[in-house]
């Protein structure tokens, strides 16, 4: 069984479920890094737009536990404040991974060649975030 506790709120009382979970206060550390993301993955992803000619809509940091990056349908460009703590290359090479999918939102031959196209030894740094990439989130407890 669940069990309930009240809380009053503006003079009501409101039941909430003890399970209910919220949201965490971003640490000191985690809001310099956010900012310091933000900035550095807007000025790699104008370098790799304009070199190659891609277009995405908006980036935005975001603090997933699992995922490094990702592009959405409409070309949202979502980048993990953690690589903030990864080599710069291995940065790069996700934001390349991400811009693909602008092209490509797959995992096709063509889409690694794109990849590739951008990043010639994309296969390095990949192979650097499966091996190192559960380090990156245990350095900051967020």
């Amino acid at each position: 069984m669940f069990t309930t506790f009240f809380r009053i709120i503006r003079g009501r009382r409101q039941k909430r479920s003890r399970f209910i979970k919220r949201p965490k206060r971003k640490s000191r550390i985690e809001v310099s890094y956010r900012k310091s993301a933000r900035k550095f993955f807007a000025e790699r992803l104008e370098y790799f737009t304009g070199a190659y000619n891609l277009h995405y809509r908006t980036m935005r940091i975001s603090g997933a536990k699992t995922r490094w990056g990702s592009c959405s349908a409409k070309k949202n460009i979502n980048l993990n404040w953690r690589l903030m703590l990864a080599p710069p290359k291995v940065i790069d090479y996700v934001i390349a991974h991400e811009l693909s999918h602008t092209v490509y939102m797959n995992h096709s031959k063509q889409f690694w060649a794109h990849v590739e196209g951008m990043i010639p030894d994309h296969r390095r740094y990949r192979k650097w975030l499966k091996d190192n990439g559960r380090f990156l989130s245990r350095h900051i407890n967020a």
